[in-house]
Formats: C-alpha cells, sequence, structure tokens
C-alpha cells in the first residue's frame, strides 16, 4: 500500500495526515512578534510531526498561531480516510494494538460494539458478578438461590428472599446473568 496524504479537518492549511498513521505541519508562513514588539513573519518547516506516546493512544497536538490543540491519532486517520455513513462516534482498533493507526486497522463504532470487541479479544474483563459496581448478590448468594430453584421454591419467593426482582432470579436460571458462578 502506498502511504497518501489529506489535509487534518479544520487545519487543512497547515497539517496532513497519511494513511500509515503519521502527521506532518506543512511548510509556511507564520505572523510572530520580535522580542521589541515588532509584528513580522517567520518561515516555518514542513515535517513529520512525533506523536506522543502514552500507555493507551497515540496523541498528537497541532499548534497553529500559538494555540495548541490535542487530537487522538487514529480519530485524525479515521476522518481523513475511513468511511462513515452511519455518522458512528468512536473509531476502533481492528487487531486491538493501540499504536497502530493504519487506516485499513480503523473502523467506526458504537461505544458498545468498541466494548465488545476489547472483551473477545481479552483486552478487557467484562465487569460482572461481584465486581459490578451496585450488585446485590455475591458467589455464596447465587450457589444458595440456584439450590432454591432446583428444589423447586417459587421464584418470586427466592427474590423477596434475596432482595432483588424477580426478572433477575429468572435469568439466572436461564443462565442469562452471574452465568460465570459454578
Amino acid at each position: 500500500m502506498e502511504e497518501v496524504w489529506r489535509p487534518v479537518l479544520g487545519y487543512e492549511q497547515t497539517h496532513e495526515v497519511s494513511n500509515f498513521g503519521r502527521v506532518k505541519s506543512l511548510p509556511r508562513r507564520c505572523v510572530g512578534v520580535t522580542p521589541t514588539g515588532i509584528p513580522c513573519t517567520f518561515p516555518v518547516r514542513g515535517r513529520v510531526l512525533g506523536p506522543l506516546a502514552t500507555e493507551r493512544y497515540l496523541r498528537i497536538t497541532l499548534v497553529v498561531e500559538g494555540v495548541p490543540r490535542s487530537f487522538l491519532v487514529h480519530r485524525l486517520v479515521a476522518i481523513a480516510f475511513v468511511a462513515n455513513p452511519r455518522n458512528l462516534p468512536q473509531v476502533n482498533h481492528i487487531d486491538g494494538i493501540k499504536h497502530n493507526n493504519r487506516s485499513d486497522n480503523l473502523e467506526w463504532c458504537s461505544a458498545s460494539d468498541n466494548q465488545n470487541h476489547a472483551i473477545a479479544l481479552g483486552l478487557v474483563k467484562p465487569i460482572m458478578g461481584t465486581r459490578r459496581p451496585l450488585a446485590k448478590l455475591d458467589d455464596e448468594k447465587i450457589r444458595a438461590i440456584r439450590i432454591q430453584l432446583a428444589a423447586g421454591v417459587c421464584q418470586r419467593q427466592i427474590a423477596r428472599t434475596f432482595g432483588v426482582c424477580e426478572s433477575k432470579i429468572t435469568f439466572i436460571k436461564q443462565g442469562k446473568a452471574w452465568w460465570h458462578v459454578t
């Protein structure tokens, strides 16, 4: 694949982004002020900019007329190269590698699609069981609920005993909730 450069949205006259995930500034003349306060113009050489590597995503700071603004590199690449006909809000790294910002590794997605993809790749653990902030049940209570279900106790009675809604007991019985507890 050949490297292709396109203007950065909102910075068309000053910066470009490539389908390889690189960002560069364009050669231009800038307005400044000398130490004595006299307005002047000076040349700025165009160059490929090095992104700031954080533990998660690559960031780049674009400075135009002295005003810095930080961007996620993968979003700049996706805006320039990846079609988004459904107007989805997030950009997903298909291979799960956050520093691989090539356009063929990016796709637009919903927040839930992004989270499910991360879980499927093993990048994050799903929040389930007692790890949920408002969990009313724990592993021991789930085992007790299953014993009562097996004994034929009414789901409504089990729900009252444990202080949860009846649908929660139904989900436990069907294996849709707390399936990870044996």
